[in-house]
């Protein structure tokens, strides 16, 4: 009977296994595969987003990636999107992590400083944040909770416009706007999304939030940003780093171990500006 139970167990973490190699999908620059494997990489890494579910998580290979398609087909007032509106678009439960070689077998083999792998918004390949560019490199417009980004450089957004997109009514608007957020722009409920091991380095915003926008409202996760640098991002108004704009039953926005170099606002708050009208708190713990 010992036996049985020995075979039954080895049997059961074999199966446990399996299923583990199956819910990773590859990423690498130039893939052509449907990313069941490194050998068959995808090429699209917002396709391999779109296709995941919560147990999934994708590993992206080193190099330099560029969003290929926009959210929406229009602005919020019917004029046809351009490629500065191209993002990479989080879902909920996606896990995304950069920094892999592409020969990897397991996730503690990843290097994240050695492999750089970078999101841009370099559109007219010059080099550096500059009108041209795409108006957000990462954007969550609702329902994102339970999402990680991890491994990244993030970098050369700038957010110039004067329209959003998303959804507009008489009664709601949930739209991003393309002033807000070079490098990161969220809006909405549930879309809680952890940011790790991060460099957020180069993006400009017209408007709020330099590097990243978040406003968000109703009952969702926390924000969590952890080893997360944010250098050298520019706001014309609030929020060289980060701007935050709270709403009812607003999640917090935890800062762990991040540190804040060079970043800029023409009006206030040239790290961080909070508006914190209605809720919400930001706390930040600083690397000693």
């Amino acid at each position: 009977m010992k036996k049985v139970y020995v075979l039954t167990i080895v049997f059961f973490f074999a199966l446990c296994l399996k299923s583990f190699a199956q819910n990773v999908k590859y990423v690498k620059l130039g893939g052509t595969g449907n990313g069941s494997s490194w050998a068959a990489a995808s090429g699209d890494l917002q396709a391999m987003i779109d296709s995941s579910t919560g147990e999934d998580s994708i590993w992206v290979a080193k190099g330099i990636y560029k969003a290929t398609k926009a959210p929406w087909p229009t602005t919020t007032d019917g004029v046809a999107v351009t490629a500065r509106d191209n993002a990479f678009v989080i879902k909920k439960g996606a896990k995304v992590f950069g920094g892999f070689a592409g020969t990897e077998t397991s996730f503690e083999e990843r290097n994240f400083v050695l492999n750089e792998t970078v999101l841009t918004g370099d559109l007219n390949g010059d080099g550096i944040a500059s009108d041209g560019d795409a108006y957000h490199i990462i954007i969550s417009l609702n329902n994102s909770d339970d999402s990680e980004v991890n491994g990244f450089t993030i970098r050369n957004g700038f957010a110039n416009g004067t329209k959003s997109m998303g959804t507009s009514t008489a009664t709601t608007a949930t739209s991003l706007s393309q002033s807000n957020g070079g490098a990161i722009c969220t809006r909405g409920t549930n879309t809680g999304t952890t940011f790790k091991n991060l460099i957020i380095i180069d993006n400009y915003a017209l408007s709020s939030g330099g590097a990243v926008y978040q406003r968000t409202g109703g009952v969702a996760k926390d924000f969590r940003w952890e080893n997360v640098k944010f250098i050298n991002n520019v706001s014309g108004a609030t929020g060289g780093a980060m701007y935050t704009y709270p709403s009812i039953n607003t999640p917090n926005v935890v800062l762990e171990g991040c540190t804040l170099d060079g970043n800029k606002a023409t009006g206030a708050g040239g790290a961080i500006y909070h508006n914190g009208a209605v809720s919400g708190i930001v706390t930040i713990n600083i690397p000693s």
